[in-house]
């Protein structure tokens, strides 16, 4: 999308125009890993909270065995996800047929070595994650769990701890992120997601 930011534009324009209603979309003023944020202000139980927002748009979206890619993501963009409390949901629009679909950051990395050493990596995007009113109820349960885990938890848990990032985890996936984050700060620590993200 840095090469073409009309397409990137025409996105986050979809993505946007295809919010639940009073859930307000907020571009940031400079993009260094993250494309808006959305604040939830429909008076329901999720009023006022928020989350992050990447999203890749494209002409010609590669499936592949249930999934669709999202390619060149700057490992320095995925470090900044890590590294933060707040959820990330990333995106990929389809701009000639407008259509999206979505999965969270910390469901997407099997293992360390999805990242590390790399400037950039692919992910793949469930196809049955899309963005439509089913798609939107399941963003919203998911929302639920991660803030009322946040509201259970012990008071001013560290930030970018794993006990303050994992509820967004299920199953096997929680277990990866554990030993993927226990393996970054013990192997690469200059580089570690706990230490707050650095840009040039």
């Amino acid at each position: 999308n840095a090469m073409n930011p009309g397409i990137g534009d025409a996105g986050e324009l979809w993505f946007a125009s295809q919010l639940p209603i009073d859930w307000v979309w907020q571009p940031p003023r400079r993009d260094v890993g993250k494309d808006g944020l959305i604040v939830i202000k429909d008076g329901t139980d999720l009023h006022n909270h928020e989350f992050s927002v990447q999203i890749k748009a494209t002409r010609r979206p590669h499936f592949d065995k249930g999934t669709v890619r999202c390619s060149s993501i700057p490992t320095a963009s995925v470090m900044y996800w890590l590294s933060s409390p707040q959820p990330t949901l990333v995106v990929v629009v389809d701009i000639a047929n407008k259509r999206g679909w979505y999965s969270w950051h910390l469901d997407l990395f099997a293992s360390s070595g999805d990242i590390t050493g790399k400037q950039t990596c692919s992910v793949r995007l469930p196809i049955r994650n899309t963005l439509d009113a089913e798609g939107w109820a399941r963003i919203r349960e998911r929302l639920r769990d991660h803030y009322l885990t946040l509201h259970r938890a012990p008071p001013f848990p560290q930030q970018g701890s794993v006990a303050h990032d994992s509820h967004l985890l299920k199953g096997d996936s929680l277990q990866r992120f554990i030993n993927y984050r226990l393996h970054v700060a013990i192997e690469r620590p200059a580089q570690s997601p706990l230490a707050p993200p650095r840009y040039s």
